[in-house]
């Protein structure tokens, strides 16, 4: 069993595109020595983007804590908002942009 914090994990990796990434559950032992799956909190400020990127073998669920945003999908954009929960497929292409005022 691991609990975790994103106040107590590592400093955020700041992407390029402006994104910051905690990774909270992942392979590494101090993150829980997980297999198959890695659980990360991701903050895009306003006006920001996450990299478009796919995941070969593994699935991707978002889930849309404040604000709202573009998110892109191969060839199709779609509007998220708070409370909203997108789930990728492996192979999908995406990327979150934040069009809101709220990180």
């Amino acid at each position: 069993m691991r609990i975790t914090h994103k106040e107590k994990s590592a400093p955020a990796i700041v992407t390029p595109s402006g994104e910051h990434l905690y990774e909270m559950i992942g392979a590494s032992r101090e993150l829980g020595s997980a297999s198959n799956q890695s659980l990360a909190c991701s903050v895009i400020p306003p006006g920001k983007n996450s990299a478009a990127h796919y995941h070969k073998v593994s699935e991707e669920t978002l889930y849309i804590l404040q604000g709202s945003g573009q998110m892109q999908v191969d060839e199709r954009t779609f509007t998220v908002e708070t409370g909203d929960v997108i789930f990728l497929e492996p192979g999908e292409i995406h990327s979150l942009y934040n069009d809101s005022q709220t990180i």
